[in-house]
């Protein structure tokens, strides 16, 4: 019987081939399988020439998935089971290799799941990810899932925050009362490296909604002085000069949803409101909290980067913007650049009935992508659980999928369904994430299981 979650190790007769090669050239590569009455077609293409002259070499892309726009329903998704801890299946579809990271229900009683599409998991050195528990335990383990920072070692819980260092590999930033400080997962050694007297609680932003600047330097501080039951001012620190700028306190009511700094070392705000005025969509502030521009009237979920020519970015879900980029006019991934906000499709979606759409941009080493995960949240959704009895009619193209994107539109590659099942309010949806030097994607799933209340598993899928 055909299973896909078998090793990857035990069923690839080939090497997925990497994508791109001559132009014009393009046969493809086909491993067939029949199992149930099921015919699932694995295809690798060993050529789609070079992408657009804009600086995306061929070179960049992933060793694995499909780039057409065709309808892929998951097969045996009714009859599909988790893989193992710690091994590798071959997605039956796209070709990509997934591995299992994390067994929480074997090992801790409890699901497990990485932070945030917008928080990378990965370390420095892509070598270790930060995981947590369904509890809020944090605890840290490398690519196979090995366990090597213990949750009591550790002692990191998500009201910490835990943030890693984008350039030392062993270093973790967190919050406690008003103290920020580190944690060396090598030594153990933990540190004070600031105290903010002004206010009783700090936090990196609220509901962890933000990541270390790309240079290491530089991260979001809310602040909630003596008194106050909520964040009232924003400030972005200087981690080296130990320098606090001035404040941004929005009115009472009209707080924004997150803040996160920028690669340029700006802050952009993101509001639970819409519209053209202030405290509206999104708002760029520069380094000192001064507020520059409505950058979009609209919210959604998204990153910050920098684009392949060096500006700085912002990619949004575009479902709510009522002037969207020529291609995205239904919906779609929208590229927005941070000091004019002009805008991009860089991939069309389907209508927006319901979908959750995260987004996670990493652009270092040379590689500036975007990776996003859609989950069909419509009224009669795919991913329910039982689904509808017709949900193989109604799969569109992209429905519960990791996809991941070039920054100048020209690609998009589709890794993997995610298989994860809309149970529970918040946690089944994968949030997925891609690492900073561009050669992991972490999401989660829980395969249509709920062993727990919000039940899922860490897995990753390797690009390079």
């Amino acid at each position: 019987m055909f299973d896909p979650f078998r090793r990857s190790e035990e069923i690839l007769s080939v090497s997925p081939v990497r994508l791109g090669g001559s132009a014009g050239r393009c046969p493809s590569r086909f491993r067939t399988t029949l199992g149930l009455g099921l015919l699932v077609i694995v295809g690798w293409l060993t050529c789609l020439g070079t992408v657009s002259a804009d600086g995306l070499a061929s070179a960049m892309a992933p060793n694995c998935g499909l780039t057409d726009n065709a309808v892929h329903v998951t097969p045996m998704y009714d009859a599909q089971r988790t893989p193992d801890f710690g091994t590798s299946y071959v997605d039956p579809v796209f070709g990509c290799s997934v591995r299992r990271i994390s067994d929480g229900m074997t090992q801790f009683g409890v699901g497990v799941h990485h932070q945030y599409s917008l928080v990378s998991p990965f370390n420095a050195d892509t070598s270790r990810v930060l995981l947590g528990q369904a509890t809020g335990d944090q605890y840290v383990v490398d690519l196979d899932g090995n366990i090597i920072v213990t949750p009591e070692r550790l002692a990191l819980t998500d009201d910490n925050q835990p943030l890693w260092s984008p350039v030392a590999a062993s270093r973790l930033y967190y919050v406690g009362g008003n103290q920020l400080m580190t944690y060396d997962i090598d030594s153990g050694e933990r540190q004070t490296i600031a105290v903010f007297s002004d206010y009783e609680w700090v936090g990196f932003s609220r509901y962890g909604k933000t990541d270390i600047s790309l240079d290491g330097d530089h991260v979001v501080i809310v602040g909630t002085p003596p008194g106050s039951a909520t964040p009232t001012t924003i400030h972005l620190y200087a981690i080296g000069t130990n320098s606090l700028s001035p404040g941004f306190t929005p009115p009472a009511g009209l707080e924004p949803n997150y803040c996160t700094v920028t690669p340029g070392n700006n802050v952009v705000c993101m509001y639970t409101d819409e519209g053209a005025e202030r405290y509206q969509g999104v708002e760029l502030f520069d380094g000192n909290m001064t507020f520059v521009r409505q950058v979009i009237s609209f919210q959604g979920h998204a990153d910050v980067g920098r684009d392949v020519n060096g500006d700085e970015i912002m990619v949004i879900v575009g479902g709510d913007d009522t002037e969207p980029a020529a291609g995205c006019e239904v919906n779609g991934i929208e590229k927005v650049r941070l000091y004019d906000s002009q805008k991009t499709c860089l991939l069309p979606l389907g209508v927006n009935d319901g979908e959750s759409t995260h987004v996670s941009l990493r652009d270092v080493s040379g590689d500036p992508w975007v990776v996003i995960e859609n989950t069909d949240l419509s009224p009669q959704s795919t991913a329910a659980l039982p689904a509808p009895g017709d949900w193989q009619e109604r799969w569109s193209v992209y429905d519960n999928e990791v996809v991941l994107l070039s920054l100048d539109g020209s690609r998009a590659w589709r890794l993997a369904h995610h298989r994860s099942r809309w149970l529970g309010e918040y946690w089944y949806q994968p949030r997925v994430s891609i690492s900073r030097d561009g050669t992991y994607v972490i999401f989660d799933s829980n395969f249509g299981l709920a062993p727990s209340p919000d039940y899922t598993d860490a897995y990753v899928i390797r690009l390079k």
